[in-house]
């Protein structure tokens, strides 16, 4: 039996039609073209960014990379960074954090390889969610806008999908022992998969089933 009905779609259809809504998609569509054309999915031009390109609050444009992904992206997934902090540490060693972008950015590795190694910027750590959005951006016909994995386990209980026994076969080790990267590795594969066999959201964008998902199931921590 399906886990995603014709109400659950036609709720979530009825949100995205609210005037705020439309107004904000369309607004982060543009937001979503200006990025890519400042910061391409290409190494060469990815190696060649300076520091006040990846964050510079004084700038009158604000057109710096962390701007994007904090504030001017948010209906792509909202993450809550509390302080200015991560992204003045990313900067201070920008050859390294040019390094980790460029492999965050390359589809050819599993999804946990690209996230390896943030951890080492002070406060990148922790469940990676700056990493894990900008994943996203630069993969969004395979990773979903879901950062959190607290909310992917909630997501997968309600749902009925065995992650933890998924660790087992993917990585040959038991969920608890697993990275968080590896963990967000195995997420994005088993809800590509559910989608898959869902007929109702197969040609969906992951945006679009991560946004139902939150419209639909019920995350403890949100009230």
């Amino acid at each position: 039996m399906s886990k995603i009905t014709l109400e659950n779609i036609s709720s979530f259809r009825k949100h995205l039609q609210g005037k705020k809504e439309i107004e904000t998609s369309e607004k982060c569509l543009k937001h979503l073209d200006k990025f890519y054309e400042l910061f391409p999915n290409n190494p060469e031009l990815l190696s060649l960014l300076k520091e006040g390109d990846v964050y510079n609050p004084k700038s009158a444009e604000k057109d710096y990379f962390f701007n994007y992904i904090e504030h001017r992206l948010k209906p792509l997934g909202h993450i809550t960074v509390r302080s200015s902090r991560p992204y003045k540490n990313a900067i201070q060693d920008i050859g390294f954090f040019r390094k980790l972008l460029i492999q965050v950015t390359d589809k050819s590795l599993p999804v946990s390889k690209r996230l390896s190694g943030w951890e080492k910027i002070k406060f990148f750590g922790g469940d990676k969610l700056i990493a894990k959005k900008i994943a996203f951006l630069y993969d969004k016909d395979n990773i979903y806008p879901i950062y959190k994995n607290s909310d992917w386990e909630e997501f997968f209980r309600q749902l009925e999908i065995g992650f933890m026994e998924e660790s087992e076969r993917h990585f040959h080790r038991q969920y608890k022992d697993l990275l968080i990267e590896e963990k967000f590795e195995i997420f994005n594969s088993l809800l590509k998969r559910f989608q898959q066999n869902e007929p109702l959201i197969k040609n969906w964008e992951t945006h679009m089933v991560g946004g139902l998902l939150y419209h639909t199931f019920k995350i403890s921590r949100i009230k």
